[in-house]
């Protein structure tokens, strides 16, 4: 029996989760940032400004484009001179649906501004990650770990934070800065311990004149309405994918075989879990595309995911179907 990653019913929308503006260090208003987006063809967006939380929704939202309300929220290991900062932490948190909302055991003040955390010398990375991650959920948020290999952070630092929803495998920003932009490698690690996590692609944008940060990383979301609460659903149930630039249109297993459809691309590579040699690419030839490809399972395999690359390099990313368990 086929069965796809995603629902069959609704329409995809297109919009970024890591967004920042002139309320922190971004160089765009909230107004300027949904008009320039809203000509990028998104639909939705969410302003996630340093240690601030504002809700834009009555301002900004209309028929056609909307805002989820969000914060990205900051720890910092700094030197025993406290000169230079050697770790981060950043999580992004956004506000959930009507129930988790009922749910919250505190309430983000608008507006005001949360001092850092910040740590000399030395700091449990672990431990503050899931405080700063408990936190943001006790506002009635689903939380999101930032670039990772930006925040130069280790693996153990971080991996295991509990209630996690998501991991950012692409930041355009970063990628654009220092080259800091990917990390699926985390996310296979965490997927491979059994981890019901999913993966985002977002611009971090902060809209430098030198640093053109906008449109390059985005969530594709299939979604009955563009509403807060049904957009927030669909992430919460990893009714998306992520992308740099190819589509995807299904992805998920059908008569033994991983299948994908995607828009045309010259690679696509099947990722599995959890034996040694699992998973494979399939390339397209010379001056060719391709928009299928098929992955035989041997009946062993935990999980899979997919990335669709075009000639240019751009990825899409499903999320992970399970396979076993």
């Amino acid at each position: 029996m086929k069965r796809s990653i995603f629902k069959n019913t609704g329409q995809w929308y297109k919009g970024n989760l890591h967004s920042h503006t002139t309320l922190s260090d971004g160089n765009l208003s909230p107004v300027e940032a949904k008009e320039l987006y809203k000509k990028l063809g998104y639909q939705f967006i969410s302003f996630t400004d340093h240690d601030l939380y504002y809700d834009h929704r009555k301002e900004l939202d209309d028929e056609q484009f909307i805002t989820l309300p969000g914060m990205e929220l900051s720890a910092s290991l700094r030197s025993e001179d406290d000169k230079v900062t050697l770790k981060t932490h950043h999580l992004n948190g956004f506000l959930g649906t009507v129930e988790m909302q009922n749910n919250k055991r505190n309430v983000p003040i608008e507006g005001k501004y949360l001092t850092p955390r910040k740590f000399i010398g030395k700091w449990d990375g672990k431990q503050v990650a899931q405080e700063m991650c408990d936190q943001l959920r006790d506002y009635g948020m689903f939380v999101m770990m930032n670039h990772p290999v930006w925040s130069r952070v280790d693996e153990v630092e971080f991996i295991d934070t509990k209630n996690i929803w998501g991991l950012e495998i692409y930041n355009y920003g970063t990628e654009l800065e220092s080259n800091t932009g990917f990390d699926s490698l985390h996310w296979d690690v965490s997927l491979r311990r059994g981890a019901t996590l999913f993966a985002t692609a977002t611009d971090d944008n902060h809209n430098n004149p030198s640093l053109p940060d906008s449109g390059g990383g985005y969530v594709m979301v299939r979604s009955e309405a563009l509403t807060h609460e049904s957009i927030i659903q669909n992430l919460l149930e990893g009714n998306f994918y992520s992308s740099s630039g190819p589509s995807l249109f299904d992805f998920g297993v059908d008569e033994g075989c991983l299948y994908v459809e995607c828009s045309n691309v010259k690679e696509i590579r099947f990722i599995v879990g959890n034996r040694v040699g699992d998973g494979r690419t399939v390339r397209a030839g010379e001056s060719e595309t391709i928009c299928h490809a098929t992955y035989p399972l041997r009946g062993h395999e935990e999980f899979g995911r997919v990335e669709c690359v075009d000639e240019t390099g751009h990825i899409a990313w499903s999320n992970r179907i399970k396979l076993k368990g």
